[in-house]
């Protein structure tokens, strides 16, 4: 792996951090479940660095609001995560029963 290559790999906590921002993005209303949602999924697809970057680059905000309906979209925002996790873990279960299948 050359230098430039290992410079843009995506960390586990890189990934995290952009979690954390597009979870703290939707508590300040500024994205939708549905949009979240999205990136989320893109996030755990990032193949680089700059990808990564991309989806979180509009997401530099100050205020945030804690209200009730903050505290519902972060439960929603948190269960739509497990459900991603849910669907990564069977898919890679599948994965993995298919190749030992072979």
């Amino acid at each position: 792996m050359s230098g430039e290559e290992h410079e843009s790999a995506v960390r586990e906590v890189d990934r995290e951090r952009a979690v954390m921002r597009i979870q703290a993005a939707v508590e300040a209303g500024v994205l939708d479940v549905a949009e979240a949602g999205r990136r989320l999924s893109a996030v755990h697809r990032a193949p680089d660095q700059q990808r990564l970057h991309q989806l979180v680059a509009d997401l530099d905000f100050r205020t945030r609001r804690s209200t009730g309906r903050a505290v519902l979209v972060r439960a929603g925002v948190q269960i739509l995560l497990l459900a991603l996790v849910a669907v990564l873990l069977v898919h890679a279960f599948l994965q993995l029963t298919a190749s030992a299948a072979h």
